[in-house]
């Protein structure tokens, strides 16, 4: 690369990191709000068209979110509700919002409502919440622990126990590519029952690996959140009166998102 592209690549970065910056503190930065088992708020008299709020999850869990946009009337000083929008970002200001969107709507003025509550699976750590356009509203949040207990890898699957029930936790800011793994010991022929549940907008694509014939992995169910599902697992025909038993060995379950853009978890169980 000759002097003259050095010279306009370091130009072109520091005018990029400049505008990066004026962006970052042209936001209004407002009360930092916590994460609680219980619902824990703010209300915010905002001070500038766009508002920053940090938010603290303080273990992995599922991350309920509600709001309302509060309106006075500058002629009668009567007050009015709505619902209102919120951006969740990443530390880097990346949104994590709803099916990758700009915004997630929101609606506390109304329990009966689908956008009443806006779930997020959230690893532990610092987020931050954008609100824009609104000169006042309140902040709701609060949350359900919820282990992360599958391994990263096939090698390092975690153990999972007859009659032992597990959960994964697929975080909204998380990479795309990551997958869960659970290990069966199967310690005589057998046919299992596999129990798993989801919660949140993802779903989830799950494969058995083990003995034949599932030894390059063999698609088994696909799942939602808000719904479960409990199947038979042997060689053959799933359902049939002609399935066979599990051989004896070691099976590992594989669980893969199938939105990067969704967040939630997914229990297993068997037995």
């Amino acid at each position: 690369m000759n002097r003259r592209s050095v010279l306009r690549t370091v130009f072109i970065t520091a005018i990029f990191a400049l505008l990066m910056s004026a962006h970052v503190f042209a936001n209004t930065w407002g009360a930092q709000l916590t994460a609680k088992k219980s619902w824990s708020y703010i209300n915010v008299n905002a001070t500038d068209n766009t508002m920053l709020h940090k938010l603290v999850v303080p273990e992995d869990a599922m991350v309920g979110f509600s709001g309302m946009e509060v309106y006075v009337s500058s002629y009668s000083g009567s007050i009015s509700t709505y619902g209102m929008s919120f951006s969740l970002l990443k530390t880097n200001y990346v949104p994590i919002n709803y099916y990758g969107g700009s915004t997630t709507y929101v609606d506390a003025t109304n329990p009966n409502s689908s956008s009443y509550i806006k779930l997020f699976a959230l690893k532990k750590g610092v987020y931050y919440i954008r609100v824009t356009n609104l000169d006042k509203y309140r902040l709701m949040v609060k949350y359900i622990p919820m282990k992360d207990q599958g391994g990263l890898t096939k090698k390092k699957a975690t153990n999972l126990g007859r009659k032992k029930s597990m959960s994964t936790l697929f975080g909204a800011a998380e990479t795309y590519s990551k997958t869960e793994w659970f290990k069966i010991k199967v310690t005589k022929p057998r046919k299992i029952t596999l129990t798993v549940a989801a919660e949140g907008e993802a779903g989830y694509d799950i494969y058995l690996y083990g003995p034949k014939p599932y030894k390059k992995g063999v698609w088994i169910t696909s799942l939602y959140g808000g719904n479960s599902k409990t199947i038979k697992i042997g060689t053959g025909y799933y359902g049939s009166s002609k399935m066979k038993k599990l051989k004896k060995g070691k099976y590992y379950l594989k669980i893969v998102r199938k939105n990067y853009k969704t967040s939630g978890y997914c229990k297993v169980y068997w037995k």
